[in-house]
């Protein structure tokens, strides 16, 4: 018997297929993530289970084929339990540091946009360039997260020039 799961590729066009695969794609790499650290902390679902305050049940499903609705945050908690830092980014810029790593010399400085949305939100954009960007921004007190990039942002040139030295 086919899972839902793969009855429901079967029926989709390509583009459905592949976002799907890809959802698939990424909730593995997750989860043997996370199984890899606690295999390398000689950690057990049960021991995770503890730590996060649900059953080893929850734990079990969390690694499971059925983990369709493992969240973001719940990944954070996991990775926060096991001691770890969980860190987020594209194939693309995984690339682009292994090389930079390596040596090879990147033309493009990193750039970014923030777009306002609403009185205490914002988004950002990487790489996005821009005419005559600011230099400076005013930032209001509620905006403590966006104040903290700015302060990372700014660090950036320094840090990398570090790195060269």
């Amino acid at each position: 018997m086919k899972s839902d799961l793969a009855s429901s590729i079967d029926q989709c066009d390509a583009d459905t297929y592949a976002a799907k695969a890809a959802e698939a794609a990424f909730i593995l790499l997750t989860q043997t993530e996370m199984q890899k650290i606690m295999n390398r902390k000689g950690l057990r679902y049960r021991d995770l289970a503890r730590r996060m305050g649900v059953t080893e049940a929850r734990v079990s499903q969390m690694f499971g084929e059925t983990a369709t609705n493992l969240t973001i945050k719940t990944v954070a908690r996991v990775f926060h339990q096991l001691g770890e830092t969980a860190y987020l980014t594209t194939q693309e810029e995984f690339e682009r540091q292994i090389a930079e790593a390596r040596g090879a010399q990147h033309e493009e400085s990193h750039r970014w946009t923030a777009v306002g949305l609403g009185s205490d939100k914002f988004q950002m954009a990487g790489d996005v360039a821009l005419e005559e960007a600011p230099t400076a921004v005013e930032v209001t007190a509620t905006h403590h997260s966006f104040e903290r990039w700015l302060r990372a942002e700014a660090a950036l040139p320094r840090r990398m020039a570090a790195a060269a030295a």
